[in-house]
């Protein structure tokens, strides 16, 4: 999640924010096939919280990360990672 973060927000405010060539440029610290792997298990960690979860306070935030994270994996237009998570689903 952090990751994710981080990498937009470098991304967005960078000094090359304006030249959307290569979105693989979001990924700063790792590979993005890892990157988008690592998201989709997130994704997954997060749905079954949300499911498991009934009430509770981070519910909330469970469902939250997992609709950022699979945005974040769309934009970060792995593949591999968009395959992985048409399999999962």
């Amino acid at each position: 999640m952090l990751s994710s973060l981080i990498g937009i927000i470098a991304y967005s405010f960078g000094k090359d924010s304006y030249s959307i060539d290569d979105p693989r440029k979001i990924s700063l610290f790792i590979s993005h096939i890892r990157l988008a792997l690592m998201t989709n298990f997130s994704i997954v960690c997060s749905a079954w919280y949300y499911v498991t979860h009934t009430s509770g306070k981070y519910r909330f935030i469970y469902l939250i990360s997992a609709i950022w994270l699979t945005l974040f994996l769309f934009l970060l237009l792995s593949l591999t990672g968009i395959i992985v998570f048409a399999a999962l689903l």
